[in-house]
């Protein structure tokens, strides 16, 4: 499956997934970690459809567009809220699971669910972009080597 094809899943189950939609298209539209994602503040949204990311597990801050949810980064910036601070990373990872949005990373035996985005967007990455050092600093990589790990 596709992120595309993930992402048009997400848009169509948009009601049923109620406030994890937004995090369910920030995190297959950036290739973010979703602890990144849970730890973005109103002040890292930029009117209206750019997120600073602040990179963990040494990563680099990188800015991204994602679109599709203008409305609710909107919202959050009108009334200074934090978009996703009310979600559980084990719910998110529990929706992955049942909408079968998990990718093997051919790798390791056990499959990161939640990861399963990052590793989607740097795969699709190395498809349509010929050149790594692009993945690389849009995951926020600073080094090619761990952007080539998921190749």
């Amino acid at each position: 499956m596709t992120r595309i094809e993930i992402l048009k899943q997400i848009e169509l189950r948009k009601m049923e997934l109620g406030y994890y939609h937004p995090l369910l298209v920030a995190l297959f539209s950036t290739g973010a970690r979703i602890t990144e994602v849970i730890n973005i503040k109103w002040s890292d949204l930029i009117p209206y459809t750019d997120i600073v990311i602040i990179g963990l597990k040494g990563s680099r801050n990188r800015r991204v567009t994602v679109n599709g949810i203008e409305g609710y980064i909107r919202h959050c910036i009108d009334n200074k809220l934090d978009p996703f601070n009310i979600v559980s990373r084990y719910q998110v990872y529990r929706i992955i699971k049942r909408y079968g949005w998990i990718v093997d990373n051919g790798i390791k035996k056990n499959k990161s669910v939640t990861h399963s985005a990052r590793k989607l967007y740097i795969r699709e990455g190395f498809k349509s972009q010929s050149d790594i050092e692009v993945v690389k600093d849009t995951v926020g990589h600073k080094s090619s080597k761990s952007t080539k790990y998921y190749e």
